[in-house]
């Protein structure tokens, strides 16, 4: 989930797109844990158990203040966020939506253990795939990987009505929880099999491309970014992972080509184009150095 902090997968409860991938503007959090909440942003209601708050489904006000934040976060200004959802919280405090959305905002305002609050909540007044997803991100986020692996691992057994549609994303963040020990193989092994549920999973193409790289796996994890720069044009996390393996393979007009295109795409956020120049800059130079040298 937009800047190159990417990986977890957070939704929030509406109708989910895939492609094209347009992941919001979230600074300061991880790589792995941009798409969390940017995938978070997405969702559906699979699961529902009886009991379900009627304030935010049904009050019109509520409603406008709920899309308002989801924009902010979209921008990247979680907190503006935090202001319209705190007067929420207070009034309905039994509303899994908001609570949801709030755990979301306060992560990404850096603010893990207030965010892993509001998602536990949300999940004990609607514990849908959708919400236990989220909490199993910020988990593996904040380290508490046996945790999330837990959650992770009943949610494959759950069975609901109708069934949670985007298995991809359970795969995702079991394989994140592999590779955040280490276990590349087990790693790739679930991040191959989110793409079976899903050929066109940005995150899994990403991370998959990283721990193949990790395991010197150059020639693969290259297909696999290119396949997530392809899958989403406007994300600057594949492209500053292509342009790593063109320079350790000397590999440079490719990798210049590549960010010059990037620099000129419009829907990419303006802060990333900016990151791209700087790297361009910097390849430019190893370009020079390298034809002084012939």
């Amino acid at each position: 989930m937009a800047k190159s902090t990417c990986g977890t997968v957070l939704i929030r409860e509406m109708d989910d797109h895939q492609n094209p991938v347009n992941y919001p503007k979230i600074t300061g959090t991880s790589i792995v844990f941009h798409a969390f909440i940017a995938a978070s942003l997405i969702c559906c209601s699979a699961g529902c158990q009886t009991f379900e708050p009627k304030a935010s489904q049904e009050n019109p006000e509520v409603r406008t203040h709920l899309s308002t934040a989801y924009t902010y976060i979209d921008a990247g200004q979680a907190n503006l966020a935090l202001d319209e959802l705190r007067p929420l919280v207070d009034q309905y405090p039994d509303d899994a939506e908001i609570q949801n959305l709030m755990g979301l905002t306060q992560l990404a305002l850096n603010n893990p253990t207030r965010g892993l609050f509001h998602l536990r909540r949300a999940v004990v007044l609607k514990p849908t795939s959708t919400y236990s997803l989220n909490l199993s991100s910020a988990l593996i986020e904040s380290g508490n990987l046996d945790e999330a692996q837990k959650i992770l691992k009943n949610l494959l057994k759950r069975r609901e009505n109708p069934p949670y549609p985007y298995k991809e994303r359970i795969y995702q963040n079991l394989g994140l929880v592999a590779e955040k020990r280490k276990h590349y193989l087990l790693a790739e092994k679930f991040y191959r099999r989110a793409l079976v549920e899903n050929p066109t999973y940005y995150m899994a193409q990403l991370q998959l491309g990283h721990v193949l790289a990790a395991t010197n796996q150059r020639a693969k994890s290259i297909e696999f970014f290119e396949s997530a720069a392809i899958t989403c044009p406007a994300c600057y996390a594949p492209v500053d992972a292509l342009v790593t393996q063109y320079v350790k393979t000397k590999q440079l007009p490719k990798a210049a080509a590549l960010l010059e295109r990037f620099e000129k795409n419009e829907r990419a956020p303006a802060i990333d184009r900016d990151k791209s120049r700087q790297l361009r800059t910097m390849v430019a130079t190893l370009m020079t150095k390298k034809q002084s040298r012939q």
